[in-house]
């Protein structure tokens, strides 16, 4: 069993809170509050579906024209993005070493997060307004 009190970190880097990729824990906290308000976000659209609505065309149709039910789904779609965004930024991070190959990436994937984003939220707001 290893010791619990070994730490390899120096207490400089122990003071200063980095990890390795010297952001912090900044991609951990928004991680967990992302998730957080997605299980809320989509436990309210679940229930909110399942027990109010008969799932037909009409019924969905008439849940989006209620401006909580779309903007909490739009908020659900956006935050779903950045999640999403958060999560694969932290994996090149750790796994691509190239610098240059990293940033192509980081903006590939923050650019397809914004593209999903945005349709997303127009899809909700072109529900919403009866188009």
């Amino acid at each position: 069993m290893a010791n619990p009190n070994s730490d390899l970190r120096t207490p400089l880097s122990k003071a200063r809170g980095n990890g390795a990729s010297g952001h912090g824990t900044e991609h951990v906290i928004h991680q967990r509050a992302l998730a957080v308000g997605l299980g809320i976000g989509f436990a309210y659209c679940a229930f909110s579906i399942l027990l109010g609505t008969n799932l037909s065309y009409g019924a969905m149709t008439e849940w989006f024209h209620s401006a909580l039910n779309s903007t909490i789904m739009a908020l659900v779609v956006i935050c779903s993005a950045f999640h999403f965004a958060l999560g694969v930024q932290v994996v090149i991070e750790d796994y691509i070493h190239k610098a240059t190959t990293k940033i192509i990436l980081t903006l590939g994937t923050n650019f397809l997060a914004a593209i999903i984003a945005m349709c997303g939220v127009f899809t909700i707001l072109k529900i919403y307004l009866g188009a």
